[in-house]
């Protein structure tokens, strides 16, 4: 197979601060010589990968939300017909709007439909959950020819058996590890220019929306009760402003900073003591595995995947312990020490991009000459 494969990716947006836009031009930005990401999507996003898809030799395509399905299969039938023939592959990955793409192999001409999960519910809380779930369901549940997930448990809570009726494929959320080594002049760098010299640096890198739990964060915090401790937010969202609101009312403003996005987080992690990740759900947890790759002591929520493991540095609790309970096991891991054999070096290796990139190249033409 000489000539490029061509993947239509099916995505809600292509914002760099979400998961899936970011999982996929990792992989992209290594695979652009031989496979070709052209992106279908629906939301605008203030900072996308629109230009850098592009330069990569991409095309983006904006549809109506599939919130107006109306409006959406119109669009959606009239953008198969004008390009009829130019992928290989579809690839879904929002599995519950399945449905709109049944017959899709006729009216694109694509060979094979991939679905692709990377979460472990159906959105991001009990209402979005609730009724993207019914919806799949209702539907049939379709899942097209082949299955990826970003980890077990998001195909399982996702295609349940359909995993076993079908081939399904882990493709890890993999990354440049070599950028996220530890260096402890580094870690006095970022510090000193921080200001964090002498502080106990508690971190949480993520988007700040309700399945990464920041409010249970900063109640946390508050029970913590250490003078010199400081608790560092790196990313935005929709929840900013309540955050904020929240850490005012608890009185600890003042030792509470939002960093918003930042193009440097390898950096930032080195001057960090301890990651905070106690995540209601993750598909898998990248911002977690990068600090566990840069020997941070990590204190997460038992909902957490086992794939995301990789270091003993770490200390798991029920999500539903109480703040102060919380506070007790932060503590705990304040105490631990970075030390450099912590990490299981054949799973950080999972999540090496480089040699996940060329897996993943396999995998698709495997998929393309399969029956």
């Amino acid at each position: 197979m000489n000539e490029k494969i061509h993947i239509l990716q099916f995505v809600p947006d292509l914002g760099k601060s979400n998961g899936i836009p970011h999982v996929l031009m990792q992989y992209f930005n290594h695979m652009h010589k031989k496979v070709i990401f052209d992106f279908v999507y629906f939301n605008e996003s203030n900072n996308s990968y629109k230009s850098q898809i592009e330069q990569l030799g991409g095309r983006v395509f904006k549809l109506p939300s599939p919130i107006y399905p109306i409006k959406f299969i119109k669009q959606w039938r009239k953008f198969c017909k004008n390009n009829y023939g130019q992928f290989d592959i579809l690839e879904n990955n929002l599995p519950f709007l399945g449905v709109y793409f049944r017959g899709v192999k006729d009216i694109l001409g694509v060979k094979k439909i991939i679905s692709h999960s990377h979460v472990t519910r159906f959105g991001d809380n009990r209402i979005s959950n609730l009724r993207n779930r019914t919806f799949f369901l209702m539907t049939g549940k379709p899942v097209g020819d082949v299955i990826f997930s970003c980890s077990k448990d998001a195909g399982l809570k996702i295609f349940g058996e359909k995993c076993f009726l079908r081939k399904w494929h882990i493709i890890n959320n993999a990354f440049e590890t070599s950028s996220f080594n530890f260096d402890l002049n580094k870690r006095n760098k970022i510090r000193e220019s921080f200001g964090w010299k002498g502080k106990k640096v508690i971190g949480n890198v993520g988007r700040l929306v309700p399945p990464k739990n920041q409010f249970l964060i900063l109640e946390t915090f508050s029970k913590l009760k250490i003078d010199n401790a400081i608790l560092v937010f790196i990313g935005e969202g929709p929840l900013r402003e309540s955050l904020e609101n929240k850490a005012q009312k608890l009185g600890i403003i003042q030792k509470v900073f939002f960093l918003g996005n930042r193009n440097n987080v390898n950096e930032l992690l080195q001057g960090f003591d301890v990651f905070f990740f106690p995540s209601i759900f993750e598909g898998l947890g990248v911002s977690l595995i990068e600090a566990e790759i840069e020997r941070v002591p990590v204190i997460i929520s038992n909902t957490i995947p086992k794939e995301s493991i990789i270091s003993t540095k770490y200390i798991s609790e029920d999500l539903t312990a109480s703040p102060l309970r919380w506070a007790l096991q932060l503590k705990r891991a304040l105490n631990m020490r970075r030390e450099t054999d912590c990490i299981d070096k054949k799973r950080e290796g999972k999540f090496d991009i480089n040699t996940e990139s060329i897996k993943l190249i396999n995998t698709y033409i495997k998929i393309l000459r399969s029956k």
